[in-house]
């Protein structure tokens, strides 16, 4: 089913354990959920960065003692465009060898080496909660209306929608333009929550028709 809204107005909502119900939106549903999949399904740095959209290394490993490839070849990168192709795959390779023989605490992981990401994800600031991203898109109104504040984690606050209020909140988010489907395995995923009864590849294949807007043809239509 093509979407009638844009992506921005297009919501997945479900119910997610004690935070209530979750109503998130299409591009944040894509991003977090393949975010926890390959965290979870990644043996290796270069598995991960495979999985994810390409940003999500940078802020993994946003250490500032920490040099990335690409900011390691900067300084001539814009150079090698005016010297002979053989001479700039050269001078690529030595990069590449130097790059490698960086100490492993100053450099991004090299591919090969064992994906600790999911360290990361320990202390709930990153990736980003979706019942905070709410706070970024809902009308103030459904807000003030059904919205609880919480903030136990940093001190952080994000948004609890009581569960018996979702028919509620949906008749208002319509009024407000948006458009939602259901799918409480989606959303879960999204919260960092997978199904250890679901494969990696039953996974990404959720995630994928959420991403090709195909979803709506495999779950439930909204109440």
């Amino acid at each position: 089913m093509i979407p009638t809204v844009p992506d921005s107005k297009l919501l997945y909502y479900g119910e997610v354990h004690e935070y209530g119900m979750v109503f998130v939106r299409h591009a944040d549903v894509c991003r977090l959920a393949r975010i926890y999949w390959a965290v979870s399904s990644s043996a290796t740095w270069g598995e991960f960065a495979s999985k994810v959209p390409a940003d999500v290394m940078q802020e993994v490993l946003s250490d500032n003692n920490r040099v990335s490839f690409d900011n390691f070849c900067r300084g001539w990168l814009y150079q090698a465009l005016a010297w002979p192709d053989q001479a700039a795959m050269e001078w690529f390779r030595h990069c590449i060898q130097a790059y490698r023989a960086l100490e492993p605490d100053t450099r991004y992981p090299l591919p090969e080496e064992e994906c600790w990401a999911i360290d990361a994800c320990g202390d709930g600031l990153w990736p980003e909660m979706p019942q905070r991203l709410v706070l970024n898109w809902c009308p103030k109104e459904i807000l003030h209306d059904f919205g609880e504040s919480c903030s136990p984690i940093h001190d952080l606050p994000y948004v609890y929608f009581a569960p018996s209020n979702t028919v509620a909140i949906l008749t208002r988010l319509k009024d407000a333009g948006f458009d939602f489907i259901r799918t409480d395995l989606l959303v879960r995923m999204t919260c960092g929550y997978l199904p250890d009864d679901m494969s990696p590849e039953a996974q990404r294949a959720l995630i994928e028709a959420a991403e090709e807007h195909k979803l709506a043809s495999m779950v439930a239509p909204a109440d």
